[in-house]
């Protein structure tokens, strides 16, 4: 040590900034020696526990996952059930929030990381399919009337919206039903 005070700064910080800067490089060969010294069997237990860990890890993310998948579900459910009961009524994101209470931008934010659509283009798929089973099971109604039934208040609209979705007009539908 005495031989390093020939070699340090005179500045009192430098000096503090030269030794702690030894002593690391001196605990990082010291390491590196320990290591390379007949120590595999050590490596062998740590990477054994190591593995053992990762599969814990993993086992419960699993688990997590599958509880998530459950919560998503769970919260789908709980949404179509509010438009199913609301089918004809006209929603919004505000009253659909508050029936799950959840702020409007929660909601927003997980109706689009679960199903993939947007609140209304949730709210609109779900109609359009609803108006696609009554069209097959309801044949002595109009589409003026099933349209109403699903919440669509202009024919127009319903008839637009539906031909995006299965390609075919309302009519149509209901014919190749038959």
């Amino acid at each position: 040590m005495k031989s390093l005070i020939f070699f340090m700064p005179r500045s009192r910080s430098m000096q503090v900034k030269f030794k702690k800067l030894f002593y690391f490089k001196s605990k990082l060969f010291q390491y590196i020696i320990d290591r390379t010294k007949g120590t595999s069997g050590n490596l062998n237990k740590k990477r054994f526990y190591a593995s053992k860990k990762r599969v814990s890890v993993a086992q419960e993310k699993k688990v997590f996952s599958t509880s998530e998948y459950e919560y998503q579900q769970e919260f789908l459910n709980k949404v179509i059930d509010i438009i199913a009961n609301n089918l004809s009524e006209n929603l919004d994101v505000v009253y659909i929030s508050k029936e799950l209470n959840l702020t409007r931008h929660t909601f927003l934010r997980r109706i689009k990381k679960y199903s993939g659509y947007t609140a209304i283009g949730f709210v609109k798929e779900y109609r359009l399919k609803e108006a696609a089973k009554f069209l097959e099971i309801k044949k002595n109604l109009s589409v003026k009337e099933i349209a109403h039934m699903v919440g669509y208040n202009s024919l127009p609209y319903f008839c637009s919206e539906f031909k995006k979705r299965f390609h075919m007009s309302p009519k149509k539908y209901q014919e190749n039903i038959r």
